[in-house]
């Protein structure tokens, strides 16, 4: 993984807060770039520990991955035209993916669930907890 550093060894970036007799700050000293591998774009959304969710642009579809620090893994519906990853909680991921229409997304790491509200539409799932 590469790591990016701006200003020599460091990318210093400061929020300052201040009141009449303080100051607050808060000081990134680094960050890291992901990037899929042969994807034109990659998106990160959901961030649990060193697990980063979120999806990437594959020959003008989208595919959805788990990086966890080392490892990028694809992660794609069976048959979906498109799969996007927004939250990670433990095991479970969610997001939402696009056939003839759009379902949201639980999987557990073995198995996609869809979650459909009854009546239909198009389901996103942002988070869980």
């Amino acid at each position: 993984m590469e790591k990016s550093h701006l200003l020599g060894a460091a990318c210093a970036i400061i929020l300052a807060i201040t009141s009449n007799t303080s100051a607050y700050a808060l000081v990134l000293t680094n960050y890291d770039t992901i990037s899929m591998p042969g994807a034109s774009t990659t998106y990160a959304f959901g961030i649990e520990g060193t697990n980063v969710v979120g999806y990437y642009v594959d020959s003008g579809h989208f595919r959805g991955y788990l990086y966890d620090g080392t490892t990028y893994t694809p992660i794609d519906v069976p048959g979906a035209d498109d799969t996007v990853l927004f939250g990670i909680d433990g095991g479970n991921i969610v997001g939402s993916y696009a056939d003839s229409s759009g379902h949201g997304l639980l999987y557990d790491g073995s198995s996609y669930t869809p979650i459909d509200p009854p009546g239909g539409g198009i389901t996103i799932l942002f988070d869980i907890d």
